[in-house]
């Protein structure tokens, strides 16, 4: 990649990031291509030249925050800690209420454009492969009973997963009740 293609993709890496973090700020509705391009230092012409469309603009930031979110996971999964701090750390990973809503308003102009299709089977593959890991360093050290099948951990997961977002978009304190999580 020489100099001015890397100055490129610079550029479209800021408009990307800035677009997610103004997005997960305000909202989605709340922010305009003018506002992003504003933020991000460039025109409104520029956001448009490399992304096409505001509905491509948001493909990409949905891609973008579902990578960061599996690094973010993949990172602790990783690390050396015992399972249970790993499982604590995991559900620490704190959004906050209009971080939650961006995110989900922001899937729900995704889907409207129909671009659902390869990068939702490409969540629910990284999705299940990471937990499968989860599992089965779970059962390796102990904490998790090897009669259970992976598809009702996973279905678990899931049905948790959608509980605590639902608790954290009404209220967010019960991440700051240390005894709580514990007993979770």
């Amino acid at each position: 990649m020489d100099k001015r293609q890397q100055r490129t993709q610079r550029k479209i890496d800021t408009i990307k990031q800035t677009a997610l973090d103004l997005f997960s700020t305000y909202g989605v509705d709340k922010v305009n291509m003018d506002e992003i391009a504003e933020k991000a230092n460039v025109s409104k012409v520029t956001i448009y030249k490399y992304f096409g469309s505001k509905e491509a603009l948001y493909s990409e930031v949905i891609q973008l925050f579902v990578e960061q979110s599996f690094a973010a996971t993949e990172d602790i999964l990783n690390s050396d800690i015992d399972f249970l701090e790993k499982f604590k750390l995991v559900l620490q990973i704190k959004q906050t209420p209009i971080q939650i809503a961006s995110m989900e308003r922001l899937f729900e102009v995704w889907e409207e454009n129909g671009q659902t299709g390869e990068l939702s089977q490409t969540i629910q593959s990284r999705t299940r492969a990471i937990m499968y890991k989860f599992y089965e360093e779970g059962i390796e050290q102990g904490h998790i009973n090897t009669e259970m099948p992976f598809e009702t951990l996973y279905l678990y997961s899931e049905v948790f997963r959608h509980g605590m977002r639902a608790m954290l978009s009404a209220d967010e304190r019960i991440f700051d009740d240390q005894d709580l999580l514990n007993q979770l």
